[in-house]
């Protein structure tokens, strides 16, 4: 002979009616933010493209917010946020330059709490080549033969200029 229990059921404990009782927070789990996907630092030469991407979770989805050397950075013609169907999301940074070097820091954001990580990114400058230009030049100068004589000239560049001297197209050595 099989027993069954018998409990009197309340209405106001009826599954329906706890359900409405219950406070929306406690329905909804909260989660932190947590980085499947951590952005990496990076090197590059100025001009080229630098990319950080990353993934991140929680409920509810967290925001994300991005920071260069501690100033929040937003969408620009040089730094794009986008985010990708499968919720990667990419900072491109195009152009980079050097002035884009330091420490980047993504911070990801919900009502559950917060979270950041932070990278390195090294723009190496491009050597930007200058053709020599005399700042001071020669001037003419009259001796008496045999006299010694003194002359000098200024020229910048990038890379600095060699300087050679020649009389009658032929190279003078230096003393």
């Amino acid at each position: 002979r099989r027993m069954r229990s018998v409990s009197p059921r309340s209405p106001s404990r009826s599954p329906a009616r706890r359900l409405e009782d219950t406070d929306e927070t406690q329905l909804e789990r909260l989660y932190k933010p947590v980085f499947v996907l951590k952005p990496t630092s990076f090197k590059c030469s100025e001009g080229q493209t630098a990319r950080f991407d990353l993934k991140v979770v929680g409920r509810p989805m967290p925001e994300t917010f991005w920071f260069h050397n501690g100033h929040q950075i937003v969408n620009d013609y040089t730094h794009k946020i986008v985010v990708k169907e499968d919720g990667i999301q990419s900072l491109i940074i195009v152009p980079a330059l050097p002035a884009d070097s330091g420490e980047w820091t993504v911070v990801a954001q919900n009502r559950a709490g917060k979270t950041s990580i932070s990278m390195t990114l090294s723009v190496e400058a491009k050597e930007h080549l200058l053709r020599p230009q005399f700042m001071e030049k020669l001037k003419n100068v009259s001796v008496k033969e045999g006299a010694p004589i003194a002359m000098g000239v200024k020229a910048v560049g990038n890379p600095n200029p060699d300087i050679v001297w020649l009389k009658n197209s032929d190279i003078i050595a230096q003393h």
